[in-house]
Formats: structure tokens, sequence, C-alpha cells
């Protein structure tokens, strides 16, 4: 978190992606459901299969999100 501070005490661009985006939230006051797997209507969601999960991601243009 001390990192997330740090980029958006200089104004820096910060993308921040699955748990970046959570830590994010939760910094501005936002709160999480801790096991999104049995929480109703998210079924299927998360989990852990003992293999690291991963997220693509892909910018279009040459906007905000590319310059990160």
């Amino acid at each position: 978190m001390a990192l997330i501070h740090e980029a958006l005490s200089r104004d820096m661009p910060f993308l921040g992606v699955c748990r970046g985006m959570q830590l994010l939230s939760v910094m501005h006051g936002g709160r999480l459901h801790q096991h999104l797997d049995t929480t109703p209507g998210h079924e299927g969601h998360g989990g852990f299969d003992g293999v690291e999960t991963e997220h693509g991601v892909a910018a279009k243009g040459k906007g905000p999100c590319w310059l990160v």
C-alpha cells in the first residue's frame, strides 16, 4: 500500500489490476467480500485450485492506460 500512496502523492498514473484494484478501492473507503465464491450472485468466481490465477490486460489506443 505504501507504493500506491507514493504513486498517488506524486500524481503518477496508476493501474490497479486484480489485487491492485482491490487495494486502491479499500484505500478510498471501498469494501471487499472476503470469499467472493460464496457470495450470492458470484458463485464460481474466485476460488483457488493450486495454480496462480492470471488476468489479461489490454490497452486500446494511446490513452491514459496505455501510458502506464
